[in-house]
């Protein structure tokens, strides 16, 4: 829940800024789920928690497992 993928120049350039800087980023990629981080205005481990059950759901329709 706490990687966002990015191509390597944007990466390199806000690797170490605060959220509200990234967001800026993250709004402009090209990469839907990276994109929608955007819409977060706070990056807290609730946050982080609820993109990890968002990323688990979208695994799990992806790569669905008959047990």
């Amino acid at each position: 829940g706490n990687l966002a993928i990015l191509k390597r120049t944007p990466n390199s350039h806000i690797e170490n800024k605060p959220f509200d800087e990234k967001r800026t980023v993250y709004a402009q990629s090209g990469y839907m789920l990276t994109k929608d981080i955007a819409q977060i205005t706070e990056w807290t481990p609730v946050s982080v928690a609820d993109r990890q059950k968002q990323l688990a759901g979208l695994a799990k329709k992806t790569w669905p497992i008959a047990i």
